[in-house]
């Protein structure tokens, strides 16, 4: 099957938005009062990089490091077990190139036939606002290459089993954030009643990749990083604990991931197809799908499957489809 035969549809009007909020955050975040010109270079580069991974909500002139370090760690997070009673959740995984956008939204439409329906990213999306920020115009090379060499200096550290240097725990910590709210998202839409159809789902079995934890499971490192550390992974834990009713796994081969994925690195897809096939989920009811066969054929497994979970779950279908929220 053709590439072009897939439409991993992205939201670059969205992404391109972040990134002129984190311009325009560097034009007037307010510096710490410190003499240590280190530390407000610090300053206004993570406060730039939180406010864009964090939504697109600007942080104010007041913001410092410390504060968002106490409002990260004081965040709360409710341990309860998820409710049995909420309406069904649909997960969509796999590599980038797979056909997780085409296949969310085919299956957010098609479900629809049982009910009010609605659909979250819980993805990271830091690779998007990096590949965003290099497309950038004049800055853009320098962005990426700053970007490329923070990930390889938080790799070597990884190797050495230290955790990341402050600023890109920082970083790290945003993300987390970010994701945190969308998933609280994904909830309140369940406790209405919507069947919630996701692309991506939280995972903590394989740290530092696929939607896992982005602090590796290390010692060593200075306080504040190791706190944020903890603070994390007790929020994927809580992530976690509400397994999916069904998990659509998507697999693909390397050559159609990268050919459906130019901008990405062959590497790093390598990698993610290598990770597919070892993550459960928590025991979450799990279907594989070949998706380097026809688009038609892997929308009919993909409906097929979801007809089964939802008849488990005692949902018929109507005879009016409601819009999709």
């Amino acid at each position: 099957m053709a590439p072009d035969d897939w439409d991993e549809r992205g939201t670059p009007d969205h992404r391109f938005t972040e990134v002129k909020i984190l311009l325009h955050d560097l034009s007037c975040v307010h510096q710490l009062q410190s003499s240590d010109r280190e530390s407000r270079d610090v300053a206004v580069i993570a406060t730039s990089s939180i406010s864009c991974a964090c939504g697109c909500h600007r942080l104010s002139n007041d913001c410092t490091l410390v504060q968002f370090v106490n409002n990260f760690l004081d965040s709360e997070i409710a341990m309860q077990a998820p409710s049995s009673a909420m309406a069904p959740l649909i997960a969509v995984i796999g590599c980038d190139g797979s056909g997780k956008s085409t296949v969310c939204e085919h299956i957010l439409e098609w479900i629809g036939r049982y009910g009010p329906a609605g659909t979250v990213h819980l993805g990271k999306q830091a690779g998007n606002v990096g590949r965003s920020l290099g497309r950038l115009p004049l800055v853009g090379a320098a962005m990426e290459r700053l970007i490329r060499r923070k990930s390889d200096d938080v790799n070597d550290r990884i190797k050495e089993d230290k955790q990341p240097s402050l600023f890109p725990a920082l970083v790290i910590s945003a993300f987390t954030l970010r994701r945190r709210r969308r998933f609280k998202r994904m909830l309140a839409l369940r406790q209405r009643g919507l069947i919630v159809v996701t692309d991506r789902f939280p995972q903590l079995e394989i740290p530092g990749a696929y939607d896992g934890p982005g602090f590796p499971e290390a010692s060593q490192g200075s306080r504040p990083v190791l706190a944020l550390a903890r603070h994390e992974h007790a929020i994927f834990e809580w992530m976690a604990n509400h397994r999916p009713d069904l998990v659509l796994r998507l697999n693909v081969d390397l050559d159609t991931a990268c050919a459906r994925k130019p901008d990405h690195r062959r590497e790093a897809l390598s990698r993610k197809i290598a990770v597919t096939p070892l993550l459960t989920y928590s025991g979450a009811q799990i279907v594989d799908i070949d998706t380097n066969q026809p688009l038609a054929n892997v929308l009919k497994e993909a409906e097929a499957a979801v007809a089964r979970v939802m008849a488990e779950r005692g949902y018929a279908v109507k005879e009016e489809n409601p819009r999709a929220a």
